[in-house]
């Protein structure tokens, strides 16, 4: 590999920076150890991608956006780990015995020779970022090697009982904690691992979106099963049935829950991992993604001392933990907050959370009931989900107390129908509800990535901060219904939806769908993110 023409005069060639800026930074240069593009891209004045495309010209290879390429695990394995960091070389795949890698610096003979040396393969070279290149090592070899490395212990046949003792047991226990500390690391909300007659695939749920994370052997499904089943306290030898359970493990310095459900299917069973992280227990109110207007109106609604306010929208909506940013607001030594939850899914310090367990009798009535002697200011219900529930909660309301609880409810002026449909008398709604918040989930743009369009508007673009996807995180699209005076005599008369919603437009509610664009508008989302969940907010 040769160079004839220096980087910084091709730079200067192509435009990228002035020749002012060249012989500044070269003297800048002159008696440090750093070169010229390091300089550069430390100053800000040129990127990283800008550096590398000019080195692919100047030493005649190819440059790849290394956050578009597939990485397999074969390569991986072909390189020790620490090796790939110390030089900055990505493995990719292997071509006819020759080893594809990305290097971020083609003057790093000595790396290449020492890893064809280690690997015994002729390395052919592609450039790539430095960051990305550092990001993707870091990224593939803590799983992809790692889960390879793990299966390959194992025999192509393993039977339970081998699996459950023995030296076996440690490569499915060290699997089983790979696959959940990567779940939390990336964020997951839930692992999905599933078994069909030739892989067992397990998915990742992230943002709310089913992500493929990796694919390992069929005869692996059984022991990793079964270890989870172990870490859940289930019966291992009840295949035939469904079964629940949990328990708590520290991952990355927090106390992590996880809910286990196992689902017997056609060639096995199917295992669901719910990841609840504890941190998550301190959500802000600012931070839900409410608007100025739609702020000041929770804000004015949560002060209230009685009346019912309902948030409202489909599962994994992000329902609890808006109620929980409501909790945290209200909390104080002066009140007493009681919940009832199935489950309770984060254990908030300073309130009182019960546990509905109706197996043994404890339903959800049952607890609000044993709740009104214990003269609570705020009662907070998991969900309203049937007549006997919803009329102790409207009670409650009725008699002094705040009460926060959630339905399934398209929009938040059909909730109105909905608590008429459960059996609450419309005079008692209007009387009662103080306000209805119905709530969306879109993906955030992943700030790290994500570049501006022609129309000035923000695109995904897909890196190792984010999983290659161009989101990274999600913020709440909202609508706040408050009940008026005005609105309050058209539900008891029994005003049909669209005249109640055109009045409460009228007042000044906005749309889930005004509110979704105008995220779009700020850079945070997209429109192709908002059509995603469109279909659900168009029956709204």
């Amino acid at each position: 590999m040769g160079a004839n023409k220096k980087i910084g005069e091709m730079l200067v060639a192509e435009g990228i920076i002035g020749e002012d800026v060249a012989r500044r930074v070269l003297e800048e240069q002159k008696g440090m150890p750093l070169r010229l593009g390091v300089l550069l891209v430390n100053s800000n004045l040129v990127s990283e991608g800008d550096i590398a495309r000019a080195l692919s010209r100047q030493y005649g290879l190819e440059y790849v956006d290394v956050n578009k390429l597939s990485i397999v695990s074969e390569a991986l394995l072909a390189i020790p780990e620490e090796m790939a960091k110390r030089h900055l070389i990505l493995p990719v795949r292997i071509e006819n015995k020759t080893l594809v890698a990305v290097i971020s610096d083609p003057l790093n003979i000595e790396g290449v020779q020492e890893m064809e040396f280690s690997c015994g393969m002729k390395i052919r070279p592609l450039i790539g970022d430095q960051r990305a290149v550092t990001e993707a090592i870091t990224y593939h070899y803590k799983y992809d090697a790692s889960v390879e490395n793990i299966t390959n212990f194992f025999p192509s046949a393993v039977n339970l009982p081998d699996i459950e003792k023995g030296e076996q047991s440690a490569p499915i226990i060290k699997l089983v904690n790979l696959l959940l500390t990567e779940a939390v690391e990336n964020r997951a909300s839930d692992i999905h691992i599933e078994p069909s007659k030739d892989f067992v695939v397990v998915r990742f749920r992230i943002d709310g979106v089913l992500m493929e994370r990796t694919r390992l052997s069929p005869w692996v499904q059984g022991p990793i099963t079964s270890r989870i089943k172990i870490l859940a306290r289930l019966n291992i030898a009840e295949k035939r049935l469904p079964q629940d359970g949990g328990f708590r493990s520290r991952i990355a310095g927090r106390d992590i829950d996880m809910r286990v459900s196992t689902l017997p299917v056609s060639v096995g069973e199917k295992t669901v991992i719910r990841i609840l992280d504890q941190s998550h227990t301190t959500a802000l109110l600012e931070d839900l993604g409410l608007s100025e207007k739609d702020y000041a109106r929770m804000q004015t609604l949560i002060q209230r001392k009685k009346g019912i306010i309902l948030v409202t929208g489909p599962t994994g909506s992000g329902k609890t933990t808006t109620l929980y940013a409501i909790i945290n607001r209200i909390k104080s030594g002066m009140i007493n907050i009681v919940t009832v939850e199935d489950p309770v899914e984060y254990n908030i310090q300073g309130i009182n959370q019960v546990q509905v367990r109706s197996d043994i009798g404890l339903t959800f009535a049952r607890c609000l009931r044993s709740i009104l002697r214990q003269d609570p200011d705020v009662i907070l219900i998991g969900e309203i989900r049937d007549e006997e529930t919803a009329e102790i909660a409207f009670r409650a309301a009725m008699t002094g107390h705040l009460v926060l609880s959630t339905l399934h409810t398209n929009d938040a002026v059909s909730t109105i129908t909905r608590l008429v449909d459960i059996g609450i008398p419309r005079y008692i709604i209007a009387s009662t509800v103080i306000g209805i918040l119905s709530q969306r989930l879109v993906r955030r743009l992943c700030p790290a990535c994500k570049k501006t369009g022609e129309d000035n508007s923000y695109l995904p673009q897909g890196c190792y901060l984010c999983n290659r996807t161009g989101y990274q995180g999600r913020i709440g699209v909202f609508e706040i219904f408050t009940i008026t005076p005005e609105i309050r005599e058209m539900i008891v008369s029994g005003g049909p939806e669209e005249v109640i919603k055109m009045a409460a437009k009228n007042q000044g509610m906005g749309g889930l769908l005004d509110d979704a664009f105008d995220k779009v508008k700020k850079g945070v989302t997209t429109p192709e993110e908002v059509y995603r969940v469109v279909e659900s907010i168009k029956e709204s």
